[in-house]
């Protein structure tokens, strides 16, 4: 007799890996939102989702990382379907009545958040592999006509859209803000770029999420750029229902200093390597972060190497946009 989807599920699912941003403690879910290589849970009286991805599955510090030849979009669990966390397990409620079948997390490793190294912007190798990659990703935004593009935000070039041109305008007014440590005026640019864009993560959302992680890497912690970041991005966690809830999450753990392992690795390539990508060159690690979603990792490391681009001085972003 064939075996059904939920009862291989219900004998062999089995979580690895538990992101670091995934609670510890019970609690009660829904199912948000399924496709064949993942299936996002909303947590009862929290904000943000879990995401359970396959055994490699890409990385990201809310997900559980489940050992399964059944794709999720097959699993009996479609958007609504009740559950629960008890203990070691993830049970789903079954349909129509049903048996609940479960994932096993008993074990599985939590993972810790991914410390991202200190970068040196003036620096003249990271200046060099900034170039490389901007040029990279120029041609990679032109490939696939993304509204964001790094060349429109660096003044080399104009934004081909519509959109892009919000997205621009609003980018810009968020770099004078960084810039000059304003954090009421980067709350205010910020808002613009909430929710602006296609998508379950919306291309200003994707940007806001490199931002952040550029200028975790670049700023003093006592400095006046240090404060500027933890009063800025504390104003930013109150407005996150502007978007989804996929993008809300994201942006969630990128404010408690928690990315998706490609973005680490892509910052940690710059820095000369790490055990994410050891010897990897900079563009391998930034062809890895482009390859997430639509755009979404395109507009990602967009955020990214402008937050870098803007921590150089005057002389230097003048010279590094011209290449």
């Amino acid at each position: 007799m064939p075996t059904s989807p939920a009862d291989a599920l219900r004998r062999a699912g089995a979580a690895s890996r538990v992101g670091p941003r995934v609670p510890e403690g019970d609690f009660a879910f829904r199912v948000h939102g399924v496709f064949p290589s993942a299936m996002n849970l909303a947590l009862d009286g929290r904000r943000g989702l879990v995401t359970l991805v396959g055994e490699d599955g890409e990385g990201h510090p809310s997900a559980i990382h489940v050992a399964s030849a059944v794709p999720f979009d097959a699993w009996d669990a479609p958007p609504g379907t009740g559950g629960r966390r008890a203990g070691a397990r993830l049970e789903f409620d079954g349909a129509a009545g049903g048996e609940p079948f479960v994932v096993d997390l008993a074990g599985a490793r939590r993972e810790p958040c991914v410390v991202l190294p200190r970068l040196d912007p003036a620096a003249v190798p990271l200046r060099e592999a900034w170039a490389s990659c901007a040029f990279h990703l120029d041609g990679l935004q032109a490939e696939k006509a993304s509204d964001l593009r790094l060349a429109a935000l660096c003044g080399t070039a104009e934004p081909e859209s519509a959109l892009g041109r919000r997205l621009c305008d609003a980018a810009r007014t968020l770099a004078g803000a960084v810039r000059a440590c304003d954090a009421p005026a980067g709350t205010l640019a910020a808002s613009r770029l909430l929710g602006l864009g296609a998508g379950l993560t919306p291309a200003g959302d994707d940007f806001l999420c490199g931002l952040l992680a550029a200028l975790e890497c670049t700023s003093a912690e006592r400095g006046a750029d240090g404060r500027f970041l933890r009063t800025w991005s504390r104003s930013l966690e109150d407005r996150l229902g502007a978007t989804t809830a996929v993008s809300a999450t994201f942006l969630e753990n990128a404010i408690a200093g928690c990315f998706p392992q490609a973005l680490a690795a892509f910052a940690a390539s710059l820095a000369g390597g790490s055990a994410f990508t050891p010897g990897g060159p900079p563009r391998t690690a930034l062809d890895r972060l482009c390859a997430l979603g639509h755009s979404s990792g395109m507009d990602t490391a967009t955020g990214f190497l402008f937050g870098l681009w803007l921590r150089q001085d005057d002389e230097s972003r003048h010279h590094a946009a011209s290449l």
